[in-house]
């Protein structure tokens, strides 16, 4: 059960996190207004390697959090081999998650998940500039509790796109791995779903990277993916890590191309810097208690 000193503590974090995504978000969603929707190409160095990633405008902002402010790496110290990226967007976690595997295994199996075109146009580029094709595996579908059609919008499209469950995703690695080390989810809400019914598929998981959505669902439905998790086995914890985003700005700006969408983004990334100088990263990890 969860203590009321615990969930004051989650309502206090839950209120930071509306509060930065209403003011960033909404100066973001301005600027996006702004620009066109077409592709660039950025290069972007990781350790020892460079990445050629294909993105829109809005790509830009997931590059520069998961990739410079370095948002999920206390989940790869747990150093996956076996990684299912749900709601891939472009591939950025799916390029980061198989470079580590690669690095820590010389193997890596990966799977990247979706459903919208704009984006998965972008991940498959993503895929083959990257010479990532014989390790990564993507699906173009929306992942729900059960298959069915969804109408889903992004970046002011609208589409119908086909929705799948968790299975199919575990049905296609089985010739490669009974277990998957990392699940990584960011479904705009639809995790409440995806982890709480039909969830038995939870058992073949040993964590999950987790984008929660309780500005979507609620304090009640973050409790209730929280207690879903628990009796699953899982223990989960909120990370918290700061970042010096003017730092994070700099390095930014020293390694990615320069490009017309970059310098039309810059205006957010220098908000951000300098209106909140140390930036707190948030993301939810569950690891199975053994």
């Amino acid at each position: 059960m969860i203590g009321s000193s615990e969930r004051g503590n989650m309502l206090k974090r839950v209120g930071l996190l509306v509060r930065e995504k209403l003011v960033y978000g909404t100066a973001l969603r301005a600027l996006c207004g702004l620009s066109s929707h077409g592709y660039t190409l950025v290069k972007v160095r990781v350790d020892d390697r460079v990445f050629s990633i294909y993105t829109h405008y809005e790509g830009l902002q997931v590059i520069h959090e998961v990739l410079y402010m370095r948002t999920y790496w206390r989940a790869l110290e747990l150093k996956p081999r076996v990684v299912v990226d749900v709601g891939a967007h472009v591939g950025t976690f799916t390029l980061l998650a198989t470079h580590s595997a690669l690095k820590a295994h010389g193997d890596a199996h990966v799977v990247s998940v979706e459903p919208v075109s704009v984006n998965y146009r972008a991940l498959l580029n993503n895929i083959e500039i990257n010479g990532l094709r014989r390790y990564v595996v993507p699906f173009k579908f929306a992942v729900a509790a059960r298959p069915g059609i969804a109408e889903v919008e992004w970046l002011g499209i609208r589409e119908r796109v086909r929705t799948s469950t968790m299975y199919e995703i575990i049905d296609s690695i089985r010739e490669r791995s009974d277990r998957i080390d990392i699940v990584n989810m960011d479904i705009e809400g639809a995790e409440l779903e995806v982890l709480t019914e039909n969830n038995d598929w939870l058992k073949y998981v040993d964590a999950l990277v987790m984008e929660l959505h309780p500005w979507i669902y609620g304090i009640r439905g973050l409790l209730q993916i929280l207690r879903a998790l628990a009796e699953a086995g899982f223990r989960v914890t909120l990370v918290e890590t700061l970042v010096d985003s003017r730092r994070a700005l700099i390095d930014s700006t020293k390694t990615l191309h320069p490009s017309p969408v970059l310098l039309t983004l810059m205006p957010w990334w220098t908000l951000v810097a300098f209106t909140l100088r140390h930036h707190t990263l948030r993301y939810w990890l569950a690891v199975r208690s053994h």
